[in-house]
């Protein structure tokens, strides 16, 4: 849920289907939040890296 929470919920954009979810409704619908701020830590590398594997996080991929 940590992922939802800083990427945001999916969207049909990103992940094609998932309105047709059945237990999608049980989440907030989260805003994607700036990685930068969440990871003070990272560079703008380390950030765009975290943004992309996001993605494929969200999309069940790793």
């Amino acid at each position: 849920m940590l992922t939802y929470r800083l990427l945001g919920i999916p969207t049909e954009e990103v992940w094609p289907g998932i309105s047709g979810l059945k237990d999608l409704h049980v989440y907030p619908r989260w805003e994607a939040q700036n990685l930068a701020r969440a990871v003070p830590s990272l560079g703008p590398e380390g950030v765009d890296l975290l943004s992309k594997m996001g993605c494929t996080l969200q999309l069940g991929i790793i």
